[in-house]
């Protein structure tokens, strides 16, 4: 029977596939495109991967043709074919910006050279006639080629009723024009696009080092078919169940489970650990993560925009996309502030007429009034910093969904932390390994390797593992039994060996005081007693608990330092085992024994008191706490798309000490904008002050309003390279 499509009511075996290549696309085109594309009836399913740049489309041409297809695209800067249109057009977005800065550049330096050697006689009213000429040439050029971007934005937010930076500008230098400055119009005109130009530097520089990070860098892949032919094919075509190979040095191109072979796989551009890891058989590996010895067959589970590298860099997109508190403010005190700023500029050049101040001199006072306040710098304040510190905890592995989020972090006073994964490793380990009845620690390791070797059971692992410290060789039993739910036995010629709890253990003979008091106060302490016995004695005891993460108590103490006043763990286990690792890492309060509406209602108690609250958790079991939380973090997220939806911020690497990079970025951040705006509010309102008293002329008012903006810039910047 033909499997039938819900969206075009056909045959899902006549549809096709038509794939592109894009260009310039960010999250929100990505959302946009699809939502248009899929209101065509037709068009069943639309996949766009931003970071292999592939557009794929699935569509039933019995109900749309291709052509409608290629024509329902009509998003700006995506390249269908080659056309001469369409090349001439990529041409013109990718390098028209540079071309303009160039050649502003050049016809600027030419125009103040000439400046520079005629003087006065360099202007519009020169006397010599070829200077005139030259000078209404030169700077008429460099205001149409430089002024073009801004006058027509300008002329655009005008039909639209708003007024911005731009209107400002466009005043200013067609009002520096008719007075027939025409040197500082085209002047103050290059210093706009020099501000631009290094304004997207910086965002495209944030941009750059997610993607130098985050990026997927091989967009083919080896394919085995059924006969086992190796087929290299585009990223963007391998499908899931599909056979990969991958050697040493190549990059992952799809998320998988290796079925052969075993390989050391470099992680940190998921985790930000240059750690190489082992891998083998049935274990998991993910796309743009490389293999660094070895080689290796995998079946693919994920492949393009769906992997788990394509998640976390689709996440961080959005997060730099999207607008934070902070950057709702200052806009809207913008939006107050350019009529103001006009007001001002009228104000103050009547005010100088009034005064007997020439006209010509009153309206420079006017224009550069204009030029310095323009609130450029203000506006830059917030997202060049955000976009800044984003981008550097994603090195580390370490997610923000957006700037709000980081600001809030920042805020954060009360720290409520779920103890299994989170500050424990959430598997047993041996704390301590006790001898009894003269038997030396190393007899005792005997005895319990010859028994646990065989077992499967987390705590006889967690044995094994402690045992491999010693030099000893382990044999063979000649019997092997388990108990379930107390332990093993084993044989070894004419002695017997028990590896177990207090149960398995006692078989009528004597416990010794001793033992029952050491069993008894590491009961009190949470442990877990793993008894070793042969068929006289109680030859030691294993005591095990949930290992406690070794950096764990070292962060506390970090955060504290940091701003964070109070620490809450909350749990599922006993009441010994929460009070004891409670006070292993000096945490303030805990609660045990909480099912997830318990730790929901404790996280609303501590919120209504008035305090900021983040809750650390792993993300998926802790989903309702995390999520009333202002901020909600989510630990050992890689692997788990789940579990990068589930918290505000997500850390990539099962490690609870990035959670000290995560607050502190989030207060440097917050620290870089409060000084940012500062400035910047500092420096327009001197600028106006001495622009009113005809202290500071247009050139030398769009060159502090354009250092202005850089200095904001680049101190945003400074976070990029802070460690």
């Amino acid at each position: 029977m033909a499997e039938g499509c819900l969206c075009c009511a056909g045959n899902v075996k006549q549809h096709k596939k038509y794939a592109v290549r894009l260009s310039n696309v960010n999250y929100e085109d990505e959302q946009t495109l699809k939502k248009s594309l899929e209101q065509n009836y037709g068009i069943c399913s639309v996949q766009v991967n931003l970071f292999e740049g592939v557009l794929s489309i699935e569509y039933n041409p019995t109900k749309i043709s291709l052509d409608e297809v290629r024509k329902a695209l009509t998003l700006p800067n995506f390249i269908l074919d080659k056309t001469l249109r369409s090349v001439v057009g990529t041409f013109g977005e990718k390098y028209g910006e540079r071309m303009r800065l160039i050649f502003s550049s050049i016809c600027i330096v030419l125009s103040w050279t000439l400046f520079i050697i005629f003087q006065e006689s360099y202007s519009i009213h020169g006397l010599q006639e070829i200077t005139s000429i030259l000078y209404i040439l030169i700077n008429g050029i460099t205001i149409f080629v430089a002024g073009y971007p801004t006058f027509k934005l300008g002329y655009q937010s005008l039909r639209q009723k708003k007024l911005n930076v731009h209107v400002l500008i466009s005043i200013a230098s067609l009002g520096a024009i008719l007075i027939g400055d025409w040197l500082e119009a085209a002047t103050v005109l290059y210093i706009a696009i020099i501000g631009g130009a290094l304004e997207k530097l910086s965002l495209r520089q944030s941009k750059e080092d997610i993607f130098s990070v985050l990026m997927i860098g091989t967009r083919e892949a080896l394919v085995k078919d059924e006969a086992g032919v190796i087929v290299k094919v585009p990223v963007h075509k391998v499908q899931k169940g599909h056979l990969v190979s991958v050697h040493q040095g190549m990059r992952i191109p799809v998320d998988g489970i290796i079925k052969q072979g075993s390989v050391q796989v470099n992680e940190a551009p998921i985790t930000g650990e240059s750690d190489f890891r082992l891998k083998g058989e049935n274990d998991k590996v993910y796309a743009g993560t490389i293999v660094e010895n070895g080689a290796m067959d995998m079946e693919a589970v994920a492949a393009g925009g769906n992997t788990v590298l394509a998640q976390i860099a689709k996440l961080v997109e959005k997060a730099r996309n999207e607008t934070t508190e902070s950057e709702k403010v200052v806009d809207k005190f913008a939006r107050y502030a350019i009529p103001t700023i006009l007001a001002i500029s009228v104000a103050v050049f009547a005010g100088s007429a009034l005064l007997g101040i020439p006209i010509i001199e009153a309206l420079e006072r006017g224009i550069t009034i204009l030029i310095v306040a323009c609130p450029c710098a203000l506006v830059l304040a917030t997202p060049t910093a955000v976009n800044a510190g984003i981008a550097r905890v994603a090195k580390s592995g370490i997610l923000f969904k957006n700037g709000t989020v980081m600001e809030n972090l920042a805020k954060v006073r009360t720290l409520f932390m779920d103890k299994t994964g989170t500050l424990t490793y959430s598997r047993p380990a041996v704390i301590e390994l006790k001898a009894f009845n003269n038997y030396t620690e190393e007899e005792v390791v005997q005895a319990a390797a010859l028994v646990e070797q065989k077992s499967l059971h987390p705590l006889a692992q967690a044995i094994s593992k402690y045992c491999e410290r010693y030099s000893i060789r382990v044999e063979e039993p000649d019997k092997f039994l388990e108990f379930e739910g107390g332990g093993v036995a084993a044989i070894k010629g004419d002695k017997h060996f028990k590896v177990g709890t207090f149960w398995l253990i006692d078989d009528g003979r004597e416990f010794p005081s001793e033992i029952l008091d050491y069993i008894e106060e590491t009961q009190k302490q949470g442990a877990t007693n793993v008894i070793v016995a042969n068929m006289k004695d109680i030859m030691g005891i294993f005591r095990m608990a949930d290992e406690v993460r070794g950096d764990a108590k070292q962060t506390i103490e970090v955060l504290r330092k940091e701003g964070i006043e109070k620490f809450v763990m909350l749990t599922g286990d006993n009441e010994m085992v929460a009070a004891h690792v409670s006070n292993v890492l000096g945490i303030d309060d805990y609660y045990a024994q909480c099912m997830p509406d318990t730790k929901l209602n404790k996280i609303r108690e501590e919120k209504n008191s008035g305090r900021m609250v983040a809750m650390v958790g792993d993300g998926i079991n802790d989903a309702p706490a995390l999520a009333e939380a202002d901020v909600g973090v989510s630990m050992g997220a890689m692997g788990s798309e789940a579990a990068v939806e589930a918290g505000d911020v997500s850390l990539m690497k099962d490690n609870v000490s990035d959670l000290k990079t995560a607050i502190r970025f989030s207060k440097l951040t917050l620290s870089t904008i409060k000084m940012n705006i500062l400035f910047a509010v500092l420096v327009n309102i001197v600028a106006v002050g001495f622009a009113s008293l005809g202290s500071l002329t247009m050139l030398w008012g769009a060159v502090v309003h354009q250092a202005s903006a850089l200095v904001v810039i680049l101190n945003s910047m400074t976070l990029f390279i802070r460690k």
